[in-house]
């Protein structure tokens, strides 16, 4: 067939009733003039040509509204609306039709018609089928179009969902109850605007021979699962093939498939005869599964607590349990210490069960640390410098005696009394440890080194000791006027006795270097004389 258009929110055809859409050994002759839109100019600007009528208005420039006209797509591509989202390609004319937002209210009732074909003589009693092309080009899936016969109200087939530019042959059996037809394709109000139809290849013939006009399903549905069973008054079937609708298909006349989900679900059955002739049923079946949501993926700290949801049924059941403060209810509490995936299962009033999941990530606690640093000191004056590790940012507290409270080193101002620095680290995953330093007032170290001795045995004077407090280290050495190293020591309470490897030392003047570590680490040098005296 040549490739033609119908741009409207109109997608997947099914039918409202159970009937099998007529296959026939032979079909009489075409009722419909002009349905491949051939006897027609590029652009009509009439609401009637031959062979239809429609209640959009014609254009000769554009489309934009509720306007229609015959377009040759491949010749005169500017013609067709710009904005459409969907590419096709092909030859001949099609019928485009397109709505706009100021028709809505009047789609939803007939006669509203993008296409009518009036007046068709048949006769009662015999078979029919109708048949066209179509596809949907627009962007609002959701609206949907009516097939109606005469006056009728009530829809024989209902356009709906489908995917943007995907074309369809929808064909009806129709059993005559009148003496004549008039065909509508009927647009009707959707929950978007926009409405753009394109039609090509309409068709309307009595069908001569029915290979079965009995073809049914019936079906036996537990939540997702369903059981479908096909009869034909037909003797003769080679196969029967189900298409699912979800990419899953079967065989035989009693099939069982589950789709897993909840909602409705189109169901296509083919049954090929012995003569090699097909027969088609379109039908559609609601599946009732519980429709549980479980959400609250999150990240937490350990020792931190996480809020779970789910909604959607009645009765829930949450695992692993040993965490959460209930497993029954719909909204629990967890406070993993590990990473753990949380596994609900709902169950509706009718016994459907559906699962859902949710994970909570658990972050470790950095550890935070906080010390004076080792190559700070306030011995030369009254600041000194803090460090901080094992977090991404931090905050120190007093923050009015920090040159920058945000830092991890920063330079800290002594007072005169103790004094405690409180920082907080945050990791990169938000989770918080802290840690604390003092610094106390600064001990000022003394020192006293005596300027002379008398080591004479006359129990006065006789040892020459430093005398120091608020220091941890000293190293005290005594030379000769010759450089020669007479005594030295690290202990307080060891003192020169004036003697050198046994011998006195002669009455002079002796060099010494005081080396001294306070509490404060900070480092004191104290140079000078002592003289020996007898």
């Amino acid at each position: 067939m040549t490739l033609r258009y119908i741009l409207f929110y109109i997608l997947l055809l099914y039918a409202v009733s159970g009937n099998a859409q007529c296959i026939c050994d032979s079909l009489g002759p075409e009722l419909i003039v002009n349905g491949n839109f051939e006897d027609a100019a590029t652009i009509i600007s009439s609401t009637s040509f031959t062979g239809f009528e429609s209640d959009y208005s014609g254009s000769t420039t554009s489309f934009s509204g509720s306007t229609f006209g015959i377009v040759y797509w491949t010749t005169n591509p500017a013609l067709v609306y710009s904005s459409w989202p969907c590419s096709f390609t092909g030859t001949g004319h099609f019928l485009l039709a397109d709505g706009a937002a100021s028709d809505r209210t009047n789609l939803a009732v007939p006669p509203y018609d993008i296409l009518r074909y009036k007046g068709i003589p048949v006769t009662k009693g015999k078979k029919y089928i109708f048949q066209f092309d179509w596809a949907n080009a627009g962007t609002y899936p959701v609206d949907t179009g009516a097939l109606l016969f005469n006056d009728d109200t009530t829809a024989k087939y209902i356009f709906d969902g489908g995917s943007c530019g995907k074309w369809t042959t929808s064909k009806v059996c129709w059993n005559a109850d009148t003496d004549h037809i008039t065909i509508r394709l009927n647009g009707r109000y959707g929950s978007y605007m926009g409405r753009d139809v394109c039609l090509d290849n309409i068709s309307f013939r009595n069908c001569a021979s029915i290979i079965s006009d009995s073809l049914s399903i019936t079906d036996s549905i537990w939540c997702d699962t369903v059981k479908l069973s096909a009869y034909t008054n037909n003797s003769s079937v080679a196969s029967f093939f189900w298409d699912f609708g979800d990419t899953f298909s079967g065989s035989g006349n009693l099939v069982l498939h589950s789709y897993g989900s909840r909602g409705s679900h189109s169901v296509t059955l083919i049954v090929t005869y012995t003569s090699g002739k097909k027969d088609t049923l379109q039908y559609m079946v609601t599946t009732n599964v519980a429709p549980v949501k479980a959400s609250g993926d999150t990240v937490i700290c350990v020792g931190s607590s996480a809020q779970l949801y789910a909604t959607g049924v009645k009765n829930y059941n949450w695992i692993p349990a040993t965490t959460l403060n209930n497993d029954n209810i719909s909204d629990p509490v967890a406070t993993p210490m590990l990473t753990t995936v949380y596994v609900v299962t709902g169950t509706d009033d009718n016994g459907c069960i559906s699962i859902d999941s949710v994970i909570v990530k658990v972050e470790s606690l950095p550890v935070v640390t906080a010390n004076i640093d080792s190559n700070s000191t306030r011995c030369q004056s009254n600041r000194v410098r803090l460090k901080t590790t094992g977090a991404d940012k931090y905050i120190w507290h007093p923050g009015v005696y920090c040159n920058d409270s945000t830092i991890y080193n920063p330079i800290v101002t002594v007072i005169d009394s103790a004094i405690t620095f409180y920082v907080k680290g945050t990791s990169a995953q938000g989770c918080i440890d802290s840690a604390s330093v003092t610094i106390y007032q600064n001990k000022q170290a003394e020192i006293f080194i005596p300027s002379g001795f008398s080591p004479n045995k006359d129990g006065s004077n006789d040892v020459l000791y430093v005398r120091a407090t608020n220091i941890s280290n000293i190293t005290f050495t005594v030379y000769n006027r010759w450089g020669q190293k007479v005594f030295e020591t690290n202990d307080l309470s060891t003192g020169w006795d004036g003697n050198f490897n046994g011998s006195p030392q002669p009455i002079e003047s002796y060099a010494y270097v005081a080396k001294i570590t306070t509490i404060d680490k900070c480092e004191i040098t104290r140079t000078g004389s002592i003289t020996l005296l007898r």
